[in-house]
């Protein structure tokens, strides 16, 4: 049995016929599986729902399965990259705030500025400027149905509402996502405040900006570069040693700094060099030279 839902009231059906108007009472159970819920949520798309779970989504035709909602150890790792200071009292308290946002049916995005205060006075002319206020849930639930941002600090202290966000075209864009995804990525890109907005789309996906690579062990990539060295040593080339290396760094290039790039690349070389010596006759893969992300510091290596 299905529903077609609309706020509470239902359009009745067996997927094949309509058999009037109502809406759920009492408990459902789930184990039964047979009370489904379509919820059309805005033109040509819809969404099939069990027992408050989406199971799938259908935009003009094409259907996919639903994004996972936001996860929590990301969201706490990294907002202590983004506000050093941040306490875990702060962080409990925001990630409680950043869940109730994701409820938001209609889409809502949250920025979270060291800059709030000043944030809310430079862009006065295009939010709504209120009292400085200690966000709650339940306030949360409100303002995020108003349109535009939400604008607060790592001590979840709310500055201003129905934020417009400024903010210069980034190449990190996308023509396929939403005008509140695009202007998210202008604004952190160019805010002078460390900041991150968590923005929730009307599809129900929920995307962090800036999105960190994770923090992996600097040792993996020292190891890497180790076992180069010793292939350059070894007098009987193993090629798919070398190439298991090769495609390790290829994996983590984002994590390689200047002086790992040249001596890897340096070692690659060599490598292959002696390749050529010990087998004339060997066809070698033709690896890039690897570069630095700009993107890259010290922050995405973990304490060891």
């Amino acid at each position: 049995m299905g529903a077609i839902y609309c706020d509470e009231i239902s359009l009745l059906s067996d997927s094949e016929y309509i058999y009037g108007l109502g809406k759920i009472k009492g408990l459902y159970e789930q184990r039964t599986e047979d009370l489904f819920l379509i919820n059309f949520t805005k033109h040509y798309t819809w969404e099939l729902v069990h027992a408050d779970h989406v199971l799938m989504r259908v935009t003009y035709r094409q259907p996919e399965l639903p994004r996972a909602s936001i996860d929590r150890h990301k969201f706490e790792t990294d907002i202590k990259r983004i506000f050093p200071k941040i306490t875990l009292k702060e962080i409990v308290k925001l990630w409680e705030l950043v869940l109730e946002a994701t409820k938001q049916k209609h889409g809502t995005m949250v920025v979270v500025s060291s800059g709030a205060k000043e944030e809310s006075n430079r862009l006065k002319n295009q939010a709504t400027i209120i009292e400085p206020v200690e966000i709650t849930t339940q306030l949360m639930k409100v303002i995020t149905g108003i349109d535009g941002a939400v604008l607060i600090d790592s001590s979840s202290m709310c500055y201003a509402i129905g934020v417009i966000l400024d903010g210069l075209a980034s190449n990190k864009g996308s023509s396929a996502r939403g005008a509140r995804y695009n202007s998210a990525i202008r604004y952190v890109e160019t805010s002078q405040y460390p900041c991150i907005a968590i923005v929730v789309s009307e599809d129900g996906s929920i995307d962090l900006v800036p999105d960190l690579m994770p923090q992996i062990p600097r040792s993996s990539i020292m190891e890497a570069i180790e076992q180069l060295r010793k292939l350059k040593e070894d007098k009987n080339f193993d090629r798919k040693k070398f190439n298991k290396v090769i495609d390790f760094l290829s994996e983590h290039q984002f994590y390689l700094q200047p002086e790992m790039c040249n001596t890897i690349n340096s070692l690659k070389r060599e490598v292959q060099a002696t390749e050529e010596r010990v087998n004339l006759m060997a066809r070698q893969i033709d690896y890039y030279d690897f570069s630095q992300n700009p993107e890259m510091d010290e922050s995405y290596f973990l304490d060891e």
